[in-house]
This record gives C-alpha cells, sequence and structure tokens, in this order.
C-alpha cells in the first residue's frame, strides 16, 4: 500500500517537471489508474476515420479553429447580394409562372442576375483577400522576394 502512494507521489512530482505533453499525458493515464501502452502506439480513437463504440473521444487532440470576424465579414457581404439575387430571380419566375408576361419579369431578371455576379465577385476577392493575409503570415511571397533580391543588387 505504501509502495503505491509512494509511486503516486514520484509520479505526480514527475508530472510537474515534465515539459513534453505525450509524457503529461502518459503520466496522468498511469496515475487515473490506466495503463498506458508504448508511447509511440495509438489508441484506436485517435486514429483518423476510425472509432470504437465504447470510449469517448479525446477532445484535447482536436485542432483549435479561430475565427477572425474581420475576415468572416468579407465573406457575409457577398453572401447577402447572393441570396438577394437569387430571391429576384425567384421571384420574377414565379410571377411568371402566374401571370404569363414575361415583359415585366425582365427587368428583374436583370436585377437579380446583376446581384449574384456582384455576389460572386465579391466572393472571390474576398476569397483572394484572405489567401493574401495568410500568405503574409507564412514565407514571404514571391514579389516580397524579388523585391529584396533588387534592393540588394544596388
Amino acid at each position: 500500500m505504501q509502495n503505491i502512494e509512494a509511486d503516486r507521489k514520484q509520479l505526480i512530482k514527475k508530472l510537474k517537471s515534465v515539459k513534453d505533453p505525450r509524457e503529461r499525458d502518459r503520466i496522468i493515464w498511469a496515475l487515473a489508474g490506466h495503463e498506458q501502452k508504448s508511447s509511440d502506439d495509438t489508441t484506436p480513437a485517435a486514429q483518423p476515420g476510425k472509432m470504437t463504440p465504447g470510449k469517448p473521444m479525446d477532445l484535447r487532440n482536436f485542432p483549435k479553429i479561430t475565427i477572425d470576424p474581420k475576415r468572416m465579414l468579407g465573406f457575409v457581404v457577398p453572401g447577402f447580394f447572393m441570396i438577394f439575387g437569387i430571391a429576384y430571380i425567384a421571384q420574377s419566375i414565379m410571377n411568371y409562372l402566374a401571370t404569363r408576361r414575361i415583359d415585366q419579369e425582365i427587368p428583374r431578371l436583370i436585377t437579380g442576375g446583376i446581384f449574384v455576379i456582384i455576389g460572386l465577385a465579391s466572393f472571390l476577392k474576398a476569397i483572394k483577400i484572405k489567401e493574401l493575409l495568410n500568405e503574409g503570415k507564412g514565407a514571404p511571397s514571391q514579389r516580397d522576394q524579388t523585391k529584396r533580391d533588387g534592393m540588394a543588387s544596388r
């Protein structure tokens, strides 16, 4: 009994000093009374696409989702344009089916088409801006590299 308590105290002491997350997980599992397999093996729940029915998922290993409201605003406005454009087109089709007069519905079809085109163009622009912002976080772009090379040759 004292041996078990001594081992627990030793594991807790080691847990406080260990920085490696895998080693910490292994120590926590040992403290919880579970037997951990070798550190290289993965549990069946951790394998992508496979889940065992009896074990809950380990939520600590999922990547964090960061949502930037400023970037999302670039997708909201084009979404409104697309919704209004599709609504205009749907209304004109419904009115045409009810009245059988296409001459009254042509302006609404054109307006809806313009809204859809503006929405698509804005979506593409928002995606392009998002890619440029993501590119700025990683490695320097080709344009930045050529700019530096040009300045270095002067």
